[in-house]
């Protein structure tokens, strides 16, 4: 199965960026920053996506990582120690 990684580019987004790339295997996962390529916003909210970051399985399955819920860091959702 194959994913997308829609972001922003902020530096919350690009470090998760980086986590999931450290877990996934990276022939399996697009990644996509909407402040560097404009188009892929208008694709990612046709597939679904309401905030960034979020994944899209090609399944249209849609993971959508709140940060902003979780005090706008990624440590309570990612634990480091772990990867």
């Amino acid at each position: 199965m194959e994913a997308t990684l829609y972001h922003d580019g902020c530096e919350i987004c690009s470090n998760i960026e980086l986590y999931i790339l450290d877990i996934v295997d990276i022939t399996k996962i697009k990644v996509f920053n909407i402040s560097i390529d404009e188009p892929k916003e208008d694709e990612a909210k046709s597939l679904g996506v309401k905030v960034f970051p979020a994944i899209v399985t090609s399944k249209g399955s849609i993971l959508h990582i709140n940060v902003m819920e979780h005090e706008g860091t990624i440590d309570c959702l990612i634990n480091s120690d772990i990867i």
